[in-house]
């Protein structure tokens, strides 16, 4: 399976056996047969991709990436010379785009999910025991991180608090997701 990050740590551990392409080989090398599955992005950016013409079965919910970040990298050189009101507005631009991208991302993954479904993929839905293990092997593998880094640690530690926070409070205050 190809996959990347700690990803291909984590799904060894759960007996894949994992490899990791660039980009640019990924179609080829599942066209051919020479790997067996993908892991690469949204049901959108699949779609775009081409993937749900040579991969006939899509494996959801995808429990490798619970969620993403975007970032725009900049020389701390560069920045510190740059005047203070441009940095307010590259942040802002950047936050901007986050919620620009994520509010497209939604809507669009829905309708690829339509078309895929229209091409005639088949989605496989991970049983609830896969989904258990593959989070218990993740959080396995972030605690053995945390141990050896302490930026990975606190960064670890503050994620965990609000994902309890979340799990204790989204639907006292919220419907759940899709729902009225």
């Amino acid at each position: 399976m190809r996959t990347a990050g700690a990803w291909a740590e984590i799904a060894g551990n759960l007996g894949a056996s994992t490899v990791i392409l660039p980009g640019a080989e990924v179609y080829p090398a599942l066209e051919r047969g020479l790997i067996d599955a993908i892991e690469w992005s949204s049901p959108s950016v699949n779609l775009l991709s081409g993937f749900h013409k040579i991969a006939k079965y899509i494996i959801m919910p995808g429990v490798h990436q619970p969620g993403a970040v975007q970032e725009c990298m900049v020389n701390m050189d560069v920045w510190q010379r740059l005047p203070k009101a441009d940095q307010e507005l590259l942040k802002l631009a950047g936050k901007i785009n986050t919620l620009d991208s994520w509010s497209r991302y939604s809507y669009k993954d829905v309708a690829a999910l339509g078309k895929m479904r229209e091409h005639g993929n088949e989605f496989v839905k991970l049983s609830p025991e896969f989904i258990k293990a593959a989070n218990e092997a993740a959080q396995q593998w972030s605690d053995a991180q945390a141990a050896k880094n302490a930026w990975f640690k606190r960064a670890l530690d503050h994620r965990r608090a609000f994902q309890k926070a979340m799990q204790n409070n989204w639907n006292f205050f919220r419907f759940p997701i899709g729902m009225n």
